[in-house]
């Protein structure tokens, strides 16, 4: 099965190098850089508000409360997705512009790079389920 993964990613990345694409119109240098710009905007506030979070969180008074942990889980996920996102464009990148996509240079990396790009969003979103069931419980049992 792996052979045919392989042999079928070779193939697609022989039929794309093999395309003519115009990568360099004024249309998509322009659009490459718009998406670039705002890309690294959301990146750094995300990074700045994700470590002023944790900081704030990691204070000892704080860090006492169940809520102040899973909100650290929460600005630790956070930041992996943020960082998770290049990884990906990355990834895509390399395979339309150099013909070479990493994760299929072996099993493990193929199933790694898969495993990362889908981990992180469920945790961001397994981390608020969590806030919110022990919100409910702090709210409906008070004093238990």
């Amino acid at each position: 099965m792996d052979t045919n993964n392989t042999q079928y990613a070779h193939n697609y990345i022989n039929s794309i190098s093999e395309l003519e694409y115009d990568y360099f119109s004024e249309e998509i240098t322009l659009t490459t850089k718009l998406f670039f710009f705002s890309y690294v905007i959301v990146i750094l506030a995300g990074l700045t508000g994700n470590i002023l979070s944790f900081c704030v969180l990691m204070r000892q008074e704080i860090r006492k409360t169940s809520t102040a942990v899973y909100l650290i889980a929460l600005s630790i996920a956070d930041t992996f997705f943020l960082l998770g996102g290049p990884m990906t464009d990355h990834v895509l990148a390399s395979e339309l512009f150099l013909a070479w996509y990493w994760p299929n240079l072996s099993t493990f990396s193929c199933k790694f790079c898969m495993f990362l790009y889908f981990l992180n969003p469920q945790m961001s979103a397994w981390c608020l389920v969590s806030v919110t069931i022990e919100r409910i419980i702090v709210i409906y049992f008070p004093h238990r």
